[in-house]
């Protein structure tokens, strides 16, 4: 769901206001959560989920407590991310603006001299050393 929530966190956090291209993403955070509720009962409690046919009111509204607040949980950590990584999104940003087009071997390359550039000050990758960007 994180992923799918970037592109509308990262438009609301540089341009103040989401586009219509991230309105099919946060179509997709919606499906993405109800599946998610129900294949991982976000609470342990995995007859809430099971129940679906002519469910109480009551039970509605406890599953979607549960999901509105799965996907704010996820919406802080993408917009905590965001604000952490903001050198580094604008310059990548600024890279695709200059590149016609931009994929496979060249995108992994832009992204790895990011990724050393940055090295130093990023806390998260140092964590999360297992994520490389290769073809």
């Amino acid at each position: 769901m994180s992923i799918l929530l970037g592109g509308y966190c990262a438009e609301m956090y540089f341009l103040k206001e989401p586009s219509i291209l991230s309105s099919s993403d946060l179509a997709k955070v919606r499906d993405v959560a109800l599946s998610k509720g129900a294949t991982f009962a976000f609470d342990g409690k995995p007859a809430r989920w099971i129940v679906r046919k002519n469910c109480t009111e009551a039970l509605r509204k406890e599953r979607e407590d549960i999901i509105y607040k799965n996907v704010d949980e996820c919406t802080e950590r993408v917009k905590k991310l965001i604000k952490e990584h903001e050198e580094e999104i604008g310059e990548f940003a600024d890279t695709l603006c200059k590149k016609i087009e931009l994929k496979g071997e060249h995108l992994y390359k832009e992204i790895n001299k990011l990724k050393k550039k940055y090295k130093k000050n990023n806390r998260w990758m140092e964590k999360n050393k297992r994520i490389e960007f290769s073809c």
